[in-house]
C-alpha cells in the first residue's frame, strides 16, 4: 500500500533531526506501536461484532474488558503494546498472536483480512 506524500510530509514536518524520526522515542517507533495496536483493536471489533462504545454491545454477553500490556523488542527498541481483551478471554488471544523474533514484531493469525499483515 502506498502512503501519500502529503501524509508523510505532515508526519515529519516538526522533525529537526534523524533522532526525531528514528530515535528511542522517534516517529518510527510511535507509528509501529500505533499501527499494531490499531490492528489489534480492529481484531477485537471483528471478534465481538460491534465497534467500541456501540449500543449493540450493551448487555450482549461478551464485551471488551480493558487491555493488557505486552512488551516486544523491535529494531527501534521495546514497544509496550496495549492488547485489548474481552470478558470471556477468547478474542485476541484466540485470533491474533503478537510475538517477537529477531527484532521484528510478528502478528500471526487474524480473522479480518483488512487487519492481517501481508508478506
Amino acid at each position: 500500500m502506498a502512503i501519500r506524500k502529503e501524509l508523510l510530509d505532515k508526519l515529519i514536518k516538526d522533525s529537526k533531526s534523524p533522532e526525531d524520526l528514528l530515535g528511542k522515542h522517534g516517529l518510527l517507533k510511535e507509528l509501529s506501536k500505533g499501527l499494531v495496536e490499531r490492528m489489534l483493536q480492529g481484531e477485537m471489533t471483528h471478534h465481538l461484532g460491534y465497534e467500541k462504545h456501540a449500543v449493540e454491545g450493551r448487555n450482549g454477553g461478551n464485551s471488551r474488558n480493558g487491555s493488557t500490556v505486552k512488551r516486544v523488542q523491535t529494531g527501534q527498541g521495546e514497544l509496550a503494546l496495549q492488547v485489548p481483551r474481552d470478558r470471556e478471554g477468547k478474542g485476541i488471544v484466540g485470533s491474533v498472536a503478537v510475538a517477537q523474533r529477531g527484532g521484528q514484531i510478528l502478528v500471526a493469525g487474524g480473522t479480518n483480512q483488512l487487519h492481517r499483515p501481508r508478506a
